[in-house]
């Protein structure tokens, strides 16, 4: 059985607050433009697109559903 404690103690002084809440705040920010690259990227752009192109679509350009990844992380790094 897990058991969560309640009393989280607090900085006592303004300034220490202060620079936890601004730090908090800046690593909320950094977390945040990567998870807005993740989903709106180039590689996760290419998936979305290929992803919505019909089974004859993607086997006129010689793809299969299964080959998609492949496929964007080839045209992302141009291995």
């Amino acid at each position: 059985m897990a058991t969560q404690a309640t009393n989280i103690p607090m900085p006592s002084t303004p300034a220490s607050f202060g620079l936890r809440a601004r730090l908090t705040q800046w690593v909320g920010a950094f977390w945040q433009a990567l998870e807005d690259q993740a989903n709106n990227g180039r590689f996760a752009t290419t998936i979305r697109l290929l992803e919505a192109k019909s089974d004859a679509e993607l086997a006129d350009m010689g793809l299969t559903r299964e080959d998609i990844p492949q496929y964007a992380m080839r045209q992302m790094y141009y291995i």
